[in-house]
């Protein structure tokens, strides 16, 4: 018999399987299958992170509801320092020690003959001094014939001298650019106390000024709180308006005048170096004044003497025989030595070495 062929028509053969893409085949996967190829366990994992998710989601603000203040940083939340540290706010000004600059006006960068400072005053602040020891004079300048004004001077005017005005907007700037900040002001005056008043208004420094009250606590946090950066104390003509003090009335200091390392170090135990000079004996704040000058002040005896053992060594000493803590400790060349580091020291914000 002839072979029947068995092969289909063409019309009714069957196209081949067209192959999947390996991705594409895993989509085709039917879901169901893919599920019970995954263990329960891990199922229930991924749905619990899924609710949780979507649960976080939910709930976080956005950055509309957060406001402005979103970006703010845990640092930022973190209280704000009083003189450079936050330990220092509810502190009292009479348990504050201040680094201060005695004769401050007269420096080397203000072109001052026989300076006992460096820098000026403001760049001394920067550097963590807080207490300005300044020289009121009346001067016609030069040649003598000039309208008379207030000057910055030590003794004579011819050797440096630095305008009233000039000075106290400096000042002014500096507290601006550091509103957390609290300086003590000690004026030397050689001119009339109403002009002098006059000029620190006009600067619009008297309304930061700190109007002393003997039954007030006067935390440093505080008064800067409010505002009040500056305390204003006067040597001769003080006590009105309210916030021009009497020096004497809020300062009892030592003496002021040590011709050798040994007298101001107090060598021969007579507690000279410590003894009451002028102020009330019951004064709040006690001011240590700690220059050697046998004619004029020089680098070599101020780097001696603010050398960080001697300094210390005086204020306790000091601190002990006046029955108080060190307010003021006032040096030449304050940015030579550590005056600013002693300071600390003395409020017990780092350790003695």
């Amino acid at each position: 018999m002839p072979r029947v062929s068995r092969r289909r028509p063409s019309h009714e053969r069957r196209a081949p399987p067209t192959k999947l893409p390996t991705q594409s085949r895993e989509r085709a996967t039917p879901n169901h299958r893919r599920q019970r190829d995954v263990p329960s366990s891990t199922r229930r994992r991924r749905a619990v992170c899924a609710l949780v998710a979507a649960f976080i989601s939910a709930c976080a603000p956005s950055a509309t509801d957060l406001g402005p203040d979103s970006a703010t940083t845990d640092a930022a939340s973190e209280p704000l320092p009083c003189n450079l540290d936050a330990r220092l706010c509810d502190r009292r000004l009479v348990e504050i020690c201040l680094a201060g600059a005695h004769n401050a006006m007269a420096s080397t960068a203000d072109g001052f003959a026989f300076p006992n400072q460096d820098l000026r005053f403001d760049a001394l602040l920067e550097l963590g001094v807080r207490a300005l020891l300044l020289d009121v004079h009346v001067w016609q300048g030069p040649d003598g014939h000039g309208p008379a004004a207030l000057y910055l001077c030590h003794g004579s005017c011819l050797l440096g001298a630095t305008p009233l005005g000039e000075a106290l907007l400096r000042l002014r700037g500096w507290l601006d650019a550091h509103p957390r900040d609290f300086v003590v002001v000690v004026l030397e005056v050689a001119a009339p106390t109403d002009a002098v008043v006059a000029a620190i208004d006009a600067a619009g420094l008297s309304d930061r000024a700190l109007r002393w009250s003997h039954g007030a606590t006067h935390a440093l946090g505080a008064l800067l709180d409010a505002g009040k950066q500056l305390l204003w104390t006067a040597e001769s003509g003080g006590g009105a308006p309210d916030w021009y003090h009497d020096q004497w009335a809020l300062v009892r200091e030592t003496p002021y005048t040590f011709h050798s390392q040994a007298e101001l170090r107090d060598e021969d135990g007579a507690d000279d170096a410590c003894r009451p000079d002028r102020g009330s004996a019951d004064a709040p704040l006690l001011q240590v004044n700690h220059w050697v000058a046998k004619v004029l002040p020089t680098v070599a005896q101020s780097e001696a003497a603010n050398a960080l053992p001697v300094l210390l060594a005086r204020a306790g000493h000091c601190a002990t025989l006046r029955g108080g803590p060190v307010n003021l400790l006032v040096v030449d060349h304050a940015s030579r030595g550590e005056v600013v580091r002693a300071a600390r020291i003395l409020n017990g914000l780092e350790a003695a070495p």
